[in-house]
């Protein structure tokens, strides 16, 4: 069917055919942004948890660098090489 077709069947009717056409698209409308709600939240919790994690261990070692080293320049230079590392392993899974 092309834009002939409807032209011909006349102006009212070509209206009636759109407003239907657009009352059958609501519910798959509705329910696409509904989808698109919960992808969208649950991508932002799992890069929200990758973060935390990497936080968390930068975090941790601090702890154990503070309370156990002496030698703290080396041991922040492992840690910043390492983490830097593991960011941009995880990162390039996504691309």
């Amino acid at each position: 069917m092309n834009y002939r077709t409807i032209i011909s069947l006349g102006e009212k009717n070509v209206d009636l055919i759109l407003e239907k056409y657009y009352k059958l698209l609501e519910e798959p409308n509705r329910v696409g942004i509904r989808k698109a709600h919960c992808s969208g939240l649950l991508f932002g919790y799992s890069q929200s948890v990758r973060f935390v994690f990497v936080a968390l261990s930068f975090y941790f070692a601090a702890l154990i660098i503070e309370r156990n080293s002496s030698d703290k320049e080396g041991i922040g230079a492992l840690l910043s090489t390492r983490g830097g590392r593991a960011i941009s392993e995880s990162e390039s899974e996504f691309r």
